[in-house]
């Protein structure tokens, strides 16, 4: 599944609002999906930093689980 263009309007940046929003499309996504491409545009600072915090947050939380009994 891809996702293109997420976007906030400027001034309701910066309050979190695009971490909800890729919570809430992750939250409903069919089980079967198992990849999801992020596309945003290279000089895009605070996307590319979103992406990045969601990666590696979600890397954190898959490790924690398999690190569970």
């Amino acid at each position: 599944m891809e996702i293109g263009r997420l976007t906030v309007v400027p001034d309701r940046q910066g309050q979190g609002l695009g971490s909800q929003l890729l919570i809430a499309v992750e939250g409903r996504l069919p089980p079967t999906v198992r990849e999801l491409r992020l596309f945003t545009g290279e000089h895009s600072e605070a996307n590319l930093r979103l992406y990045a915090r969601s990666v590696t947050a979600r890397r954190a939380a898959s490790q924690r689980r398999r690190a569970t009994p």
